[in-house]
C-alpha cells in the first residue's frame, strides 16, 4: 500500500519565541510548545518570580511548571526536517523564490537562511554548512531575502521580541542591556494583539457611521413632517372645538339619566329592605334547627326538619342577615359545576346538573385548572360559612364526594391529585358494596350502610365537616373536626359508568 503523505507547514513546528523550528521541544500546561532554552530564558526575565505565564495565550502558572522534553513532538519535528530536506526542489521554478547564496551559475532554491552567516542555502549546501559549523550556535530560519531587515542593527541578532514599554522591536541582547524589566512579548503575539485592536477600532468606526446615518435620516424625516405641522395644528383646533360642544351636550343628558336612575334605585332598595327583614327572621329559625342537628352525637336515624331555601341577595344592597346563614348550595347564584376544572372524560347533562364518565374524551379547551389524571370536577364557588348540599349518584363505577382547597394539584401523577388523598382535601368514597372516609391517603371504613343520596354539612368557622346518608331519614356516616385555613370547594370523582347529580332541595 502506498505511503500516506500528510501536508504540513513549517510554522506548525516553530517556536513562537525564536520563530525557528522547535529545538528540544517542551509543552507547558496550557498546551503550547516552545524550545526548552527559549521558555527558560523568557521566564528568567519576568519581574514577579511567582507569576509564570505563557508567551502566547498569557495563561498564568503558579508555581513554575516543571519542564520535560516532549519526546513524541521532538521525533515528529526531526522527521519533518528530514522530509523537508529530501523533498526540497533543487532548481528554481519561480523568479521570486529565494536563491542559494553559494551556488555558482544556475542558482538552486534556498531552503534555509543562517542568521549568523547571513547566507541562504539550498539543500546540498545546507548539509555542507551543518557539517562545517557542527556544534556551533548557527541558527537557521526559513529561507528569506530580508535577512538584514530581520536583524537588530546594533547586535546583528534576529529581532524576535517587542518591548511594549518602549514600543520597539528588539533582540534578546537588547532586552538584557536596555529593556530589562520591561513588558516584552514575542513579535508574533504583538502582531496578533495589534490586529485585534485594529478590528475593534474598525467596528467602532462602522457603528459610529451607522449612528450618523440614522441621525441623518431622522433629520430628513423631521424636515418633511414640519412642513405639514401648521395645517395639522389648525385642523386639530377645529376637531377639538366640535368635540367640546358634543361633550357638553352629552354631559347634560347623562346628568338627567343619573337622576332618573337614582330615584328608581332608592325605590327598589326600600322594597328590597322590607323583603330582607322578613327573610332574616325565617333564617334565624332555620339556623337554630340545623345547629342542634349538627352538634348531635347520636349515630341513629334523625329527622331533618324541612329547611326553607334562601337566595343570596345581590344587586343594589349588600346585606348579610344577622346570625348564622344556612345556604343550600344548589340554589346559590354562583354554585354549580366549574367546567374549566372537569377532566376531559367527563360530560355534563340535565342543564349542567349531572356529570358522567365516558370512555371517549370531550373536546374541552386547555385550561390550567383542569384535572388531567383523575375523572374529577369542582364547583364554581368556595365555601367559608355554614353550608349544606346534597348529591345523588347511580351506576356501578362508584363516586367520591368531598371538599378541597382551590390550590389542589390538577395534573400530578399517582394518587397525589385525587380528592381525599392529600392534605388539601377530604372525601367520602361510595360504591354499592363499601363506604369509606379518605384524607391524606388515610382511610376510615364506615360500617353504616349508605344510600345513593349523600348530604354534606360544612361548618367552616367551627372546623366541622359531616357526611349523611339521606333517605326518609338522615344517618350520620362520618364527622370530622379540623381547621380550615382557606375556603373549600365541593369536589367529586366519578367512576367509569357512573353518574353524579347535584340535587335541588
Amino acid at each position: 500500500m502506498a505511503a500516506t503523505t500528510i501536508s504540513v507547514e513549517q510554522d506548525q513546528f516553530s517556536c513562537s519565541v525564536c520563530l525557528e523550528v522547535l529545538r528540544d521541544p517542551v509543552t507547558i500546561p496550557c498546551g503550547h510548545s516552545y524550545c526548552l532554552d527559549c521558555i527558560e530564558d523568557y521566564w528568567n526575565r519576568v519581574k514577579q518570580k511567582s507569576q509564570y505565564s505563557c508567551p502566547q495565550c498569557r495563561q498564568v502558572f503558579n508555581p513554575k511548571p516543571l519542564l520535560s522534553r516532549n519526546t513524541v513532538l521532538g521525533e515528529v519535528v526531526e522527521k519533518f526536517q528530514q522530509t523537508g530536506s529530501q523533498g526540497a526542489v533543487q532548481h528554481l521554478t519561480n523568479p521570486t523564490e529565494v536563491k542559494c547564496s553559494i551556488c555558482k551559475g544556475r542558482q538552486s532554491k534556498a531552503v534555509k537562511s543562517c542568521l549568523v552567516c547571513l547566507d541562504s542555502y539550498c539543500a546540498s549546501h545546507l548539509k555542507v554548512h551543518e557539517e562545517r559549523h557542527h556544534g556551533k550556535t548557527h541558527r537557521l530560519i526559513p529561507a528569506t531575502d530580508e535577512l538584514r531587515a530581520r536583524l537588530c542593527p546594533q547586535h546583528d541578532k534576529v529581532v524576535r521580541l517587542y518591548c511594549r514599554t518602549d514600543q520597539l522591536s528588539v533582540c534578546s541582547q537588547c532586552v538584557r542591556e536596555r529593556h530589562m524589566g520591561h513588558d516584552c512579548v514575542s513579535v508574533a503575539h504583538e502582531r496578533t494583539e495589534q490586529q485585534k485592536k485594529l478590528r475593534e477600532s474598525s467596528m467602532k468606526s462602522l457603528q459610529k457611521l451607522n449612528d450618523t446615518e440614522k441621525e441623518l435620516r431622522y433629520i430628513i424625516k423631521y424636515i418633511k413632517v414640519s412642513v405639514f405641522t401648521k395645517a395639522a395644528v389648525e385642523e386639530s383646533e377645529r376637531i377639538f372645538s366640535r368635540l367640546i360642544r358634543s361633550i357638553e351636550k352629552q354631559s347634560c343628558e347623562v346628568k338627567e339619566l343619573i337622576r332618573v336612575q337614582e330615584r328608581a334605585a332608592v325605590s327598589q332598595a326600600e322594597e328590597l329592605l322590607e323583603k330582607v327583614q322578613r327573610e332574616t327572621a325565617e333564617l334565624k329559625r332555620s339556623e337554630e334547627e340545623l345547629e342542634k342537628l349538627c352538634h348531635t352525637e347520636d349515630h341513629l336515624s334523625i329527622s331533618l326538619p324541612e329547611v326553607e331555601v334562601f337566595y343570596v341577595v345581590s344587586g343594589v344592597l349588600n346585606v348579610e342577615p344577622a346570625g348564622t346563614t344556612v345556604i343550600h348550595v344548589n340554589n346559590y347564584n354562583d354554585i354549580g359545576f366549574d367546567q374549566n376544572t372537569a377532566n376531559p372524560y367527563l360530560s355534563f347533562s340535565n342543564g349542567q346538573r349531572e356529570v358522567t364518565t365516558h370512555l371517549e374524551p370531550q373536546p374541552y379547551p386547555d385550561h390550567p385548572d383542569r384535572f388531567t389524571s383523575w375523572a374529577q370536577v369542582l364547583c364554581r364557588a368556595g365555601m367559608a360559612g355554614r353550608c349544606y348540599w346534597e348529591v345523588e349518584w347511580s351506576g356501578k363505577g362508584g363516586v367520591s364526594i368531598g371538599v378541597c382547597y382551590k390550590n389542589i394539584s390538577r395534573n400530578r401523577g399517582g394518587s397525589d391529585s385525587k380528592i381525599g388523598h392529600n392534605t388539601k382535601s377530604w372525601s367520602l368514597d361510595c360504591s354499592h358494596s363499601i363506604c369509606s372516609f379518605q384524607h391524606n391517603k388515610e382511610s376510615v371504613s364506615i360500617a353504616t350502610p349508605s344510600s345513593n343520596r349523600i348530604g354534606v354539612y360544612l361548618d367552616f368557622r367551627g372546623g366541622a365537616l359531616s357526611f349523611y346518608s339521606v333517605s326518609d331519614t338522615m344517618v350520620l356516616l362520618q364527622k370530622i373536626k379540623t381547621t380550615f385555613n382557606q375556603p373549600v370547594y365541593p369536589g367529586f370523582w366519578v367512576g367509569l359508568g357512573s353518574t353524579l347529580k347535584l340535587r335541588s332541595l
